[in-house]
């Protein structure tokens, strides 16, 4: 987990722990970001409810309302005056769809920031 990714004008920077927009960071708690981060790994591929609670609370239960909940917090972190950038698709019941364009780029190549 290592890699940096572009998505709209957004940069998710997993080193870092940083998702910006425009070279503003945009704050995001580690578990949101840590899905978030599972999802823009698979674009266009659907990641079922269980694999993102497994991948993003290994070893912990916890229920769907909190993937739930940090789906919220993700999308309202991509809100931007007022306007919904929501790259993420709900597949009810089954799982989440990142449907965005997706770049990964170099660590030396420039961000679209």
């Amino acid at each position: 987990m290592d890699e940096v990714f572009a998505f709209g004008d957004f940069l998710l920077d997993e080193r870092e722990l940083l998702l910006r927009r425009g070279g503003v960071t945009v704050p995001l708690p580690p578990k949101p970001f840590a899905v978030l981060a599972l999802l823009v790994r698979r674009p266009e591929r659907l990641v079922r409810r269980n694999e993102l609670l497994r991948l993003a609370w290994p070893d912990t239960t916890v229920s769907d309302a909190t993937l739930s909940q940090t789906i919220w917090r993700i999308r309202t972190a991509l809100t931007v005056d007022g306007d919904l950038h929501d790259p993420i698709q709900t597949v009810a019941r089954v799982g989440y769809r990142f449907v965005a364009p997706v770049r990964r780029l170099q660590r030396d190549e420039p961000s679209p920031d």
